[in-house]
């Protein structure tokens, strides 16, 4: 008896099926980096929020150590702030809204928040958005403390 031998039959892949799947692929990951996308213009948001408010909470910190009142100036336009010896841009460039007292208004497209010794402000608020998505930070004059939070109702 002679062993029995298989053969097996090799298909090939059609043009149609290779097509079919690197079209399904390209929806794919055109969905998903979608989603990154506009996943990482959240991130930037936050972090340039959280960026802003460290420096409004250092500003106010400057004017307590040195008993002198100190002022963080922001450009509306630019997204750019700049307090003394320090300034930077707000990552992702964010639209500002803010709103706060009318003396520390002094230029146009320029918004200021000064802090006292005794650790009070001026007071306002600023809105970053990007997006669907925005932060909120309150300056509270009363004690100048910065309060961060995720925007609501547009």
């Amino acid at each position: 008896m002679s062993p029995r031998t298989l053969h097996r039959v090799s298909r090939g892949v059609s043009l149609i099926e290779v097509l079919l799947v690197v079209g399904l692929l390209a929806l794919a990951l055109g969905l998903f980096s979608g989603m990154l996308g506009s996943g990482l213009d959240g991130l930037r948001l936050r972090n340039a929020s959280k960026e802003l408010a460290a420096q409004l909470r250092y500003t106010r910190a400057a004017a307590i150590h040195t008993g002198e009142p100190q002022v963080l100036a922001l450009d509306v336009d630019a997204a750019h702030w700049r307090t003394g010896r320090r300034q930077g841009d707000l990552s992702g460039k964010p639209t500002l809204d803010v709103l706060t007292a009318a003396q520390e208004q002094v230029q146009e497209g320029e918004a200021r928040f000064r802090f006292f010794p005794d650790g009070s402000s001026t007071g306002g608020s600023i809105t970053l958005s990007k997006g669907k998505a925005s932060w909120r930070i309150d300056v509270l004059w009363l004690t100048g403390a910065i309060r961060l939070s995720p925007a609501t109702g547009s």
